[in-house]
């Protein structure tokens, strides 16, 4: 059974062919997406689009040349409708590649401070050394 998630991006992308014609061939990479697109970008058999949990991932490939850079036309719309910084989180050596699609905080942590005030200690400061 399908995530609540995936379902609704299927959803999406039945909507864009039925609004576009295209044909759309969906493959979930699983959990490791390199593992799912390098074998097909080394057998030079790589998806047209890819949607990548990353950017450090997007510029890993574009290191390696694996990427094509988006149109003209397309830059102009990520231009019009993204912040600078989300182009350059999609960019690499001065190419735009990617457009981000979804954002999320997996690595922030939250504590009461009422609690460590109550057992008399200091929540750890952000340091270099972390």
């Amino acid at each position: 059974m399908d995530r609540p998630e995936e379902a609704n991006f299927r959803k999406v992308l039945k909507a864009f062919e039925a609004k576009t014609g295209a044909t759309v061939q969906y493959a979930s990479t699983g959990e490791n997406t390199d593992a799912y697109l390098g074998p097909r970008i080394s057998a030079k058999n790589p998806p047209d689009v890819a949607i990548l949990p990353q950017p450090g991932l997007m510029q890993q490939y574009a290191a390696k040349g694996s990427l094509k850079p988006l149109s003209a036309d397309v830059v102009a719309e990520v231009d019009k409708n993204f912040a600078p910084y989300w182009k350059d989180l999609g960019s690499a050596k001065g190419q735009t590649y990617g457009v981000m699609t979804k954002a999320a905080y997996k690595s922030i942590l939250w504590y009461r401070t009422k609690a460590f005030e109550d057992a008399g200690v200091q929540p750890r400061r952000r340091s270099t050394t972390w």
